[in-house]
């Protein structure tokens, strides 16, 4: 927009607006906004509301707090087996980074022993959870 046009606009408005008001006025038609927030409407409270429990009971069904010593998936709570390392996997890799100073790179081989195991890396669900799994989720799908 250049400077002449800018200028032109700003000195139109006044009248604009008094022309504005005057059509107002003649045809005692107003612009006016709803008062009603469309947010507060009784099926998108009702939505909110069933998206809030959806959110609360996630965590109780899903709760990854409890005192246990094995891991858990916090999305299926899917149980790890013993074997399983994950939550240790800093300290395995500096114990292998240990074990391969001052040695030569070539003949170095690496150990499936020193490997991290995680929950997707072996089969560790029992078939009683894949089912739990399958039905909460084939559940969800249908909503």
């Amino acid at each position: 927009m250049s400077e002449v046009q800018r200028t032109q606009l700003l000195l139109s408005m006044s009248a604009c607006s008094e022309m504005n008001s005057a059509m107002h006025e003649f045809s005692g038609q107003t612009y006016e906004t709803s008062p009603e927030h469309k947010e507060c409407s009784k099926s998108r409270l009702q939505r909110d509301n069933q998206n809030r429990a959806t959110f609360k009971d996630f965590p109780q069904e899903h709760n990854p707090f409890l005192h246990e010593q094995c891991l858990r998936n916090i999305q299926t709570g899917a149980l790890a087996e013993k074997n399983v390392n994950m939550d240790d996997a800093l300290s395995i890799g500096q114990n292998i980074i240990k074990e391969m100073e001052e040695r030569n790179v070539l003949p170095y081989c690496f150990m499936r022993t020193n490997q991290v195991v995680t929950l997707g890396s072996k089969n560790n669900l029992k078939v009683e959870q894949v089912m739990k799994f399958l039905l909460i989720h084939s559940s969800c799908s249908r909503d």
